[in-house]
């Protein structure tokens, strides 16, 4: 009898202990940026029958797993009461789901209307509202975009332009702004003309102005001949009467107001022949072009080395090192002019440099010596990307700005002769970025192994690698592969060093979303229906399920749980259900499941436009 009473007394304790509730969940997030979705699940013991959450944004629920969006930053409280036949537990997390603020975008532009060609300041003044602004992403509605803080774009085209900048701040929290018809460009507009005439050796003078003048639209004219007269017409004709030399001025101006000036010089009866030419390397075309103080009506050149050509613009290509007096004569209608001008040709010579400082850093500013290694040079042109230039032969040079820099010395002998030397991107300054991380966001079947490899810019090499894959889960490889055991939607946090010790960061939210495979299954009823009718399908499979895909074997599709559908036309259809948890699949198929009787009534019409009133009908059932 007491074996049977200290039986019965253990038998209750056991019983007592397993059935004690103790109250417990998880999220599959719990930080992240507004509007932010969690998914809640119930982590409890003692075998709870009733479940009482207060989500802490005013949100209740008596669901088992219940899910809820956060939308205001801040922290929020989240508590869970459970409950059965033997009593309740509550448990209360304080400040459990963070919700960081979404940044606050602002920005100015600098013209904000004009004529094109218009270059824009845009002025950046959004507010982090947590952490720091890290990204800014432009876009200028001409198709251009730029990643700068403050960009300079130059709008080339006449239009109305909406520009959007999206910024992301140190949390990876995004907003964006559209500053609708903010850029207002008045037409393109380049006024230009030649002239000819008959005779400017003495007066009168009669020139013909030809209008080379080109715009986006229609243009009015201003022509000052420098004489004191004027006119309005497209090409005008204007007689000179005393002679001297006179400024041509042409003022192009379109609908808009926008406004193109060009400028001509013209003398008459004072003309003087002149020329320029650029290069002097043996068996390299020398190139020589009139600048004779007015446009000649033809030139004769004389090379100096037995050659001859004629033409406002000519070329030449001499064979050896020498020195070759070059004649012009320039023939201005009834009158000439000669010049004579000595060029010495040689070998061509070679631009080389060397540098030394750390041309990829992300820190700034930052100092390179360039030292030239040129060879048959004497006069050298530093152009150093970034707007700068030096025309030293050994130079230093100070960046101040974030970018990638080309540079290029060009190399300068006694003759003209110009030898080039460009290294594309050979400084690059700035902070490293990770663009992405290949392979997610990823959805499939728990458990699963993933590789991730980061896609990632930066001048400097990196030093460390830090992730954090969610589910506790830690590396320090470059591209390291991880096992995920469980169902559940993890967020990975990649964190970078360089070198120089300068990080980034990249928090992706739902970048792995893991289910368990659920089991397909459904009916359908009727089975047998004429078509027409409406058929209800019902879902009747089991496990976790987030998504439905049905094909009912005539090129209808539904994502719909239960849907009903109706078939246009007869025969034997087979349908197929394709549920998923986190993009973890199965799949059922019924062929030929539902048959559809005929018959189907249906007919097609056409008329003539000849006989309208005439009608051809074709039975089609």
């Amino acid at each position: 009898m007491l074996k049977r009473a200290l039986y019965s007394i253990v038998m209750l304790i056991s019983v007592n202990a397993s059935a004690q509730l103790n109250a417990d969940f998880t999220a599959t997030i719990q930080q992240g940026c507004s509007p932010l979705v969690v998914q809640f699940s119930d982590a409890s013991t003692g075998n709870p029958t009733q479940w009482s959450w207060d989500l802490g944004n005013g949100s209740t629920s008596s669901k088992k797993n219940p899910s809820t969006i956060y939308i205001d930053s801040g922290k929020y409280t989240v508590t869970l009461t459970i409950k059965n036949a033997l009593g309740e537990n509550t448990v209360v997390k304080k400040g459990f789901i963070t919700v960081h603020p979404n940044p606050t975008v602002s920005f100015s532009a600098n013209p904000s209307d004009g004529c094109a060609p218009l270059n824009v300041s845009f002025t950046d003044k959004s507010a982090a509202n947590a952490g720091t602004v890290n990204s800014w992403i432009w876009d200028f509605g001409d198709g251009t975009t730029s990643t700068l803080q403050n960009p300079n774009p130059t709008y080339n085209i006449s239009d109305t332009f909406s520009v959007t900048l999206n910024v992301i701040n140190s949390f990876g929290c995004k907003q964006t702004l559209q500053n609708k018809d903010l850029i207002k460009v008045g037409g393109l507009v380049k006024a230009g003309f030649n002239y000819n005439y008959t005779s400017i050796c003495s007066t009168p003078a009669t020139v013909t102005f030809i209008n080379t003048s080109v715009a986006s639209g229609a243009l009015e004219y201003q022509w000052f001949f420098g004489d004191g007269s004027n006119s309005t017409s497209i090409n005008p004709i204007h007689v000179y009467n005393k002679s001297g030399n006179f400024t041509v001025t042409l003022v192009a101006q379109n609908k808009e107001g926008c406004t193109n000036t060009y400028k001509q010089q013209i003398n008459i009866g004072t003309a003087k022949a002149n020329f320029t030419y650029t290069g002097g390397c043996i068996n390299e075309p020398v190139v020589f072009t009139d600048a004779s103080s007015s446009s000649p009506v033809n030139d004769i050149w004389d090379f100096g080395d037995g050659s001859t050509d004629t033409g406002l613009t000519v070329s030449h290509t001499y064979k050896g090192s020498d020195t070759f007096n070059v004649k012009l004569t320039a023939d201005f209608g009834g009158c000439t002019n000669t010049i004579t001008k000595q060029i010495i040709t040689g070998t061509k010579p070679k631009a080389a440099f060397y540098i030394r400082g750390n041309v990829k850093t992300c820190t700034y500013p930052v100092t390179i010596k360039f030292f030239n290694q040129s060879v048959g040079a004497e006069n050298y042109k530093w152009l150093f990307g970034d707007g700068s230039t030096s025309d030293s032969a050994n130079t230093q040079h100070t960046y101040t700005n974030v970018g990638s820099y080309s540079v290029s010395l060009i190399a300068f002998n006694a003759n003209g002769c110009a030898d080039t030397i460009t290294r594309t991107d050979l400084v690059q300054i700035g902070p490293p970025k990770i663009l992405s991380i290949e392979n997610i966001p990823y959805e499939g079947c728990a458990p699963k192994a993933l590789t991730f490899h980061p896609i990632i810019s930066s001048p400097d090499s990196i030093a460390s690698y830090k992730w954090d894959f969610g589910d506790g889960g830690t590396s320090k490889d470059s591209v390291p592969r991880h096992y995920y055991a469980k169902v559940g939607v993890y967020t990975v946090t990649l964190t970078i060093v360089t070198n120089k010790g300068c990080t980034d960061s990249i928090s992706i939210v739902n970048a792995v979303s893991l289910g368990e495979k659920p089991n397909a299954n459904f009916a359908a009823k009727p089975l047998l229906a004429c078509a027409g009718d409406l058929i209800q399908f019902s879902d009747s499979s089991t496990g976790s399920i987030t998504d439905w895909l049905w094909d009912f074997g005539d090129g209808g599709t539904s994502g719909e749980q239960n849907p009903l559908y109706e078939y246009k036309d007869t025969g034997y259809r087979q349908v197929t259900l394709i549920v998923s948890e986190f993009g973890c699949k199965d799949t059922l198929v019924r062929p030929a499941y539902v048959y559809l009787k005929p018959p189907v009534a249906r007919f097609d019409y056409n008329n003539h436009c000849a006989k309208p009133y005439e009608y051809d009908f074709t039975d089609n059932s």
